[in-house]
């Protein structure tokens, strides 16, 4: 059961296995999710206790919906126990105190060996594992003043009593069995990360075994605490729920294994598992968002089994579910937050916000949503990724999509300066700077022909300037003929024959060989 676990967690296409090389805590307090008021406040309060009967909490919580064995009546229990022993350890031996203490321990609680094990289930039916055994085991030498350490080894945990000196060691059960057992693949990949990510030398592992060097670093040589055996009680209980096929369930048991367990390791093991998760959810809930946010917590931390392209995918297909498939916008974007909360990356930033901002700008286009709605995310598209064709065709449809509203220039002017102004990459379109200058000339036809000369004159300028610094820009020439026509004749009345002439002449500047501009100069 527990290699199989391994084994799918490795054959995961989307987030490979490699090592983190952080200890860095990756999962939060906000992260979890908790059984009942009691767990949540536990780990609130206790997730850093030293005491051994705070940990006692912790290692009470049953798996799935079992009973919790009562913690005044654990504590009773245990307390008993080792009365009835400290009247009997008087005067003896390190050896002789570990080996009466184990006995009487094991007579007393422990009864039938079981690998799917619980301290609630120890307790209350006497089946152990060797994460339960060590940890009763542990709270009773603890509370006899007995110094030990809780060591890891591979496919089990076990305890050194008198670990300066006698160094005694307490096994709970077979070291092949009752903790999560590693296969020969997983072992065998977890060494080529390690020469991947440069951790170790290759000339190591040619001068050794796969399975020396995969034992020599994969469990540390330091000791770990009692919290910690706690954490891989945690662990186990993902274990289980994922080879019962609960695989929701299984992602939260590992989610608290890792936030009590700062160590790399058990930051590895959660790595795979949300990447298997990931790999076959469809976004549809909450928690999908949430393990991408983590797994961006492992990207931003150096994790190079988490690359680039695996984040930006799993962002494509939640777009794709939550906002084209489903139109769930406040769940889009409370995901993107999300994911843009735990990424530092400028260049993945920008990726990810470009795809946000021009999917809603497309999306809103098409559903009529407020034009600063929509404006507000092409804007931040084009921030995000100035140079994108795909984005400059959608701004341009949505330009002309506004055009067709209204045929007053003045606002048609009013609305291209706004979308020069947002959007740069506009001005240099001729196509665009010649809409500007068709709304130019007919401004200014219009106030010639209401005999506004000053007004006439100003729109011309502005014609002419823009003109000049965009040569290429495709206007229309009936509407330079029209504009220098009316305009020369608006001084031709006032007997400004000069400056009539002078209009025909610019006029033909801009329409070269306009018929009608040389028409009415031949009359000079």
């Amino acid at each position: 059961m527990l290699r199989t676990l391994f084994f799918l967690l490795l054959t995961s296409a989307c987030f490979l296995p490699l090592f983190s090389g952080t200890d860095e805590q990756i999962v939060r307090f906000s992260d979890l999710s908790f059984r009942d008021d009691a767990e949540r406040e536990l780990f609130r309060d206790h997730a850093g206790s030293t005491d051994p009967m705070k940990i006692l909490a912790f290692l009470l919580t049953p798996y799935a919906d079992g009973k919790s064995y009562p913690l005044g009546i654990a504590t009773e229990r245990i307390n008993e126990c080792v009365r009835e022993m400290e009247k009997e350890l008087s005067g003896r031996s390190p050896k002789k105190k570990i080996k009466y203490v184990y006995q009487h321990v094991h007579n007393t609680f422990l009864k039938v060996y079981s690998l799917e094990n619980s301290f609630s289930a120890l307790l209350e039916k006497g089946a152990y594992n060797c994460v339960s055994a060590s940890a009763l085991y542990a709270i009773v030498f603890s509370k006899l003043g007995i110094p030990y350490k809780i060591y890891e080894a591979p496919e089990h945990v076990y305890l050194l009593a008198y670990p300066d000196k006698e160094k005694i060691i307490i096994e709970t059960t077979s070291p092949q069995n009752g903790y999560a057992g590693v296969s020969e693949e997983f072992m065998k990949k977890y060494v080529s990360a390690m020469v991947l990510n440069k951790l170790i030398v290759r000339e190591e592992l040619d001068t050794s075994t796969v399975s020396k060097v995969f034992n020599r670093y994969f469990f540390s040589s330091s000791d770990i605490s009692l919290i910690q055996l706690a954490a891989l009680q945690y662990n186990n209980f993902g274990v289980y729920a994922s080879a019962a096929g609960a695989d929701t369930a299984s992602v939260k048991y590992f989610m608290k294994a890792a936030y009590l367990y700062k160590r790399e390791r058990q930051n590895m093991v959660l790595r795979m598992v949300l990447g298997l998760e990931l790999d076959r959810c469809n976004f549809t809930r909450k928690e999908d968002a949430k393990y991408l946010e983590i797994m961006c917590r492992y990207f931003t931390a150096g994790d190079r089994a988490v690359g680039e392209e695996n984040i930006r995918n799993a962002f494509y297909r939640m777009t794709l579910e939550q906002l084209n498939n489903r139109s769930d916008y406040a769940m889009y974007e409370q995901s993107y937050k999300l994911v843009r909360s735990a990424l530092k990356d400028s260049a993945l930033l920008k990726e990810i916000d470009f795809v946000f901002h021009y999917e809603l700008a497309r999306i809103g286009s098409m559903t009529s949503k407020d034009k600063s709605y929509i404006t507000g995310h092409l804007k931040a598209a084009c921030d995000a990724n100035p140079a994108n064709t795909q984005l400059h065709g959608l701004v341009y449809e949505y330009f002309d999509q506004l055009t067709g509203i209204t045929e007053d220039s003045g606002e048609l002017l009013k609305l291209s300066e706004e979308f020069s102004n947002l959007f740069p990459f506009m001005n240099s379109n001729n196509r665009f700077s010649g809409f500007r200058a068709d709304c130019l000339l007919d401004l200014a036809f219009k106030s010639f022909a209401l005999n506004n000369i000053s007004e006439g004159e100003m729109h011309l300028a502005k014609f002419e300037e823009l003109c000049r610094k965009i040569p290429e820009s495709i206007y229309k020439p009936f509407l330079v003929e029209r504009a220098y026509s009316v305009g020369a004749s608006a001084y031709y009345k006032k007997g400004n024959y000069k400056r009539a002439k002078q209009l025909l002449q610019t006029g033909l500047i801009y329409a070269p060989g306009n018929f009608g501009l040389q028409q009415r100069l031949r009359e000079f």
